[in-house]
């Protein structure tokens, strides 16, 4: 299996406002989601409306990564 590419943090910081390291001095969960995330998160948000069973959630969200993955994808372009 591959590694998911998850585009890094949604939301940089050049520099830990706390202790003025350098980004790269944290884990990456130190830094909330990643840009998929809030890819995928957008797109939930924006189809939310149109589940009308728990069913359809769970389509949702599955299409919601693939498409923050395929976002992903165009920015390398």
């Amino acid at each position: 299996m591959s590694e998911i590419k998850d585009g890094g943090p949604a939301f940089p910081q050049p520099q830990c406002s706390q202790c003025g390291n350098e980004h790269e001095a944290h884990s990456a969960s130190d830094w909330g989601m990643s840009l998929r995330d809030y890819f995928a998160a957008q797109t939930v948000a924006a189809l939310a409306d149109t589940a009308r069973d728990e069913r359809d959630i769970e389509i949702i969200s599955i299409r919601a990564y693939r498409i923050a993955d395929s976002m992903l994808k165009a920015r390398e372009a």
